[in-house]
């Protein structure tokens, strides 16, 4: 490697070419070659800057990465170009994600895109879109995802870049994943793995084996979901991950792997860590929308219920400070795990983007009303949940679903649909907490719910109850508990 880089000392973009290839130590030093050499700065160091930033990102320096930002952003030389300045702003919209600033890492990330925008270097409108595709799909906004990757792939075309159609291809496949798509999903991720080994972009091969293990699980391939999550491994361990892509998630995709396999108590080993390091976890409940009840159920599995609760409570931070549906449907799904609360379930799945997540949302809640001997509700939720998976080809999840129709069947008592034995044991603490006189932020942060989640408990309250207003609640409350 010294050879090559000796044969390219001054050569910036050849900094990019070595982060492409998966090699951030290199691409490191090669970018310090060009930023250390006797030559006056001018826009050469400035794409050499944003290489050095990335790779040094990549490697894991958090405290190299934020005083190569601050000195971007702060002008302190003469490399604050908009290529630069575009990295730069990436890498600040990663930290806010990982902090579960949402709304400042989307806004980050709209800036980054018009910084690069406004550079001659398609490296940089690339770049910035791969980021801003992987966040608009985390969050469910599927057409706007959509947009900015056929906006990548147009500067792909026009660059000449193109190694990097390898991230482009792989960020459709994830949105194909999360859109309910797996058969284009696992097309597009292999043909992601194939421009990779063409054009030597190793860089974006983690990706696609997550996409593929991912794929491979919900389709009930087993076997091939344990290959690709060793060749996913593999990928890791040698450096191929762009740096969004963090271990805890791979530990994640893990968990649910080997609790495919019926191995409960040593996923919940796997997925441990993820519990017991908070700053952790709120990155892995932001990238994967049904990690939270994921997490939850797998505690739970275990009779853990504190972690379960603690996944709760991240959850529920997490949506308090934002206005993405998907967070507070998370939320809610959570809590609908813990709390065995069907219309919290329900909420989570009318608040899902993601129709998978809003799959399993449907599934949950028709299993607690198959429990609770409710068959006439819990089939039609179950059925919903089905619908979603046949059609996208997600046979394990099918198979599982139908198991429990065929459950549902045995059961003939249904629960009330008006009145106070109609409520949740969640809606009726929310309605002894309204009665107090206390508000729905108040009950909220009493009962670690968010905002939202009250509102739609209470106005399923009033729905069941027959009530429009406070007052109203207050005098049947008094009325029911007088009389029992």
């Amino acid at each position: 490697m010294n050879a090559v880089l000796l044969a390219r000392p001054t050569d910036p973009a050849y900094a990019w070419t070595l982060v492409l290839q998966g090699e951030p130590a290199a691409a490191l030093e090669q970018a310090n070659g060009v930023l250390c050499g006797p030559d006056r700065p001018t826009a050469s160091h400035a794409v050499a800057e944003s290489a050095r930033l990335l790779a040094v990102t990549m490697l894991g320096d958090v405290d190299g990465s934020r005083r190569l930002t601050e000195r971007i952003l702060g002008g302190t030389d003469d490399a604050c170009e908009d290529i630069s300045l575009s990295v730069a702003l990436t890498t600040l919209s990663h930290t806010a994600w990982r902090s579960g600033s949402v709304a400042n890492a989307v806004a980050l990330l709209r800036g980054a895109v018009r910084r690069a925008d406004r550079s001659s270097a398609g490296v940089a409108q690339i770049h910035a879109r791969l980021q801003m595709s992987a966040t608009l799909t985390a969050l469910g906004c599927f057409a706007e995802s959509q947009d900015v990757l056929d906006q990548a792939s147009a500067a792909v075309e026009s660059s000449g870049e193109r190694a990097w159609s390898a991230g482009v291809l792989a960020g459709r496949s994830a949105l194909e994943f999360s859109s309910a798509h797996l058969d284009e999903a696992r097309v597009t991720a292999n043909a992601s793995l194939f421009a990779a080994e063409v054009f030597g972009a190793d860089l974006f091969v983690s990706a696609a084996r997550r996409t593929l293990t991912s794929v491979a699980l919900s389709s009930g391939k087993l076997p091939s979901a344990a290959t690709q999550f060793s060749r996913l491994r593999e990928a890791m361990d040698a450096g191929q991950v762009m740096p969004e892509d963090g271990a805890s998630d791979v530990r994640l995709l893990e968990s649910r792997l080997v609790a495919a396999q019926g191995e409960w108590a040593a996923a919940f080993e796997v997925a441990r860590p993820l519990y017991d390091d908070l700053a952790g976890l709120s990155p892995v409940l932001l990238d994967e929308p049904t990690a939270a009840a994921w997490l939850t159920k797998l505690a739970l599995a275990v009779d853990d219920r504190p972690r379960a609760e603690v996944v709760v409570r991240t959850a529920q931070l997490l949506a308090s400070g934002s206005s993405f549906p998907s967070l507070e449907a998370s939320a809610a799904h959570a809590f609908g795990v813990v709390a065995q609360d069907s219309a919290a379930l329900h909420y989570a799945a009318t608040e899902y983007r993601h129709p998978l997540a809003r799959a399993a949302a449907c599934e949950d809640a028709g299993c607690v009303l198959v429990n609770r001997n409710d068959a006439m509700n819990a089939r039609i939720s179950l059925q919903r949940a089905l619908d979603v998976y046949r059609y996208a080809g997600a046979d394990r999840d099918a198979n599982r679903v139908e198991v429990a129709l065929k459950r549902s069947k045995n059961r003939r008592r249904f629960r009330p649909v008006s009145g106070w034995s109609s409520l949740t044991d969640t809606e009726r603490k929310v309605a002894e907490a309204v009665a107090e006189g206390l508000t729905n932020a108040v009950v909220a942060q009493r009962m670690y719910l968010s905002r939202h989640t009250v509102d739609f408990h209470l106005r399923q309250i009033f729905r069941k109850l027959e009530i429009r207003s406070r007052v109203e609640l207050t005098r049947l409350l008094v009325e029911h508990q007088a009389t029992h």
